[in-house]
């Protein structure tokens, strides 16, 4: 698979079906869906803590969906989970986890970076904390960082 054949979550789960009548949606399957895929990953398994994960991270999820009507509440992710068919729930999320793999595997056959070459150069990292120890504080590591439009928490060590 190459990366121009690939096909990112924010548009595989637009390809789920409505499981909800249209008199009741205010917010659209995907930016539920959305925040239900990208809150597991994140470690948050609950529906409240999915709510909070989205919330406290409203910016970084507007930057794929619109959330016109802000986000939704616990009780609506729940609520939209339950009626969501689960296989078809569950066969998305594994096809891209497969395809994801694929590509990654297809990166590592491919050209190696440099030795010199910084592994952020290769990340996104708009919006993110990138967090490290004393060794991460060199200027060109937090001016790589500052470029990539994020944000960084280093761990400097002073020794007397």
């Amino acid at each position: 698979m190459t990366m121009s054949s690939y096909t990112p979550m924010v548009v595989r789960i637009k390809s789920l079906t409505e499981p909800r009548s249209e008199d009741h949606v205010t917010y659209p399957l995907p930016e539920v869906i959305f925040i239900v895929y990208v809150s597991i990953l994140s470690g948050y398994t609950t529906w409240q803590g999915m709510e909070r994960f989205a919330k406290y991270n409203h910016r970084w999820f507007r930057m794929f969906f619109p959330y016109q009507f802000a986000f939704p509440s616990h009780y609506t992710i729940a609520t939209v989970c339950k009626l969501l068919d689960p296989e078809a729930f569950t066969q998305l999320f594994v096809d891209w986890v497969s395809d994801t793999l694929s590509v990654i595997n297809a990166r590592k056959i491919g050209p190696h970076p440099e030795k010199n070459d910084n592994v952020l150069d290769v990340l996104f990292l708009e919006g993110a904390l990138i967090t490290s120890d004393a060794m991460g504080c060199q200027k060109n590591i937090c001016k790589k960082i500052i470029e990539k439009k994020a944000d960084y928490l280093g761990q400097a060590t002073h020794f007397e």
